[in-house]
């Protein structure tokens, strides 16, 4: 997974982040304890799974993610690009990311 930042790294209330998923990669069960995190998918394809839902995932999908709603990602095999919003915002140095 690659993460391109697209808001300031320490200013303001939330980040804006482009992340590009290779084709066919899974990544793992997370929730995060206080952000919210809102998904917006620019190209490719895949699902992904909030709690026990599973969700489609194509250009122009989105997906609202509250904290500790506990989430994951599959990509096909087109790979996936998403921007992605959290809020408060993304620390690289401390990321709000809780493995289940």
């Amino acid at each position: 997974m690659a993460l391109s930042r697209l808001s300031p790294a320490r200013k303001g209330p939330f980040s804006v982040l482009r992340i590009s998923v290779a084709p066919r990669s899974h990544l793992p069960t997370v929730y995060h304890r206080k952000t919210w995190e809102f998904l917006f998918v620019l190209k490719g394809a895949g699902y992904g799974v909030v709690g026990r839902r599973r969700f489609r995932l194509r250009k122009g999908a989105s997906l609202f993610l509250p904290p500790r709603a506990p989430h994951d990602f599959h990509t096909g095999r087109s790979g996936l690009e998403a921007l992605v919003i959290f809020s408060p915002r993304f620390d690289e140095a401390r990321p709000d990311v809780v493995r289940v």
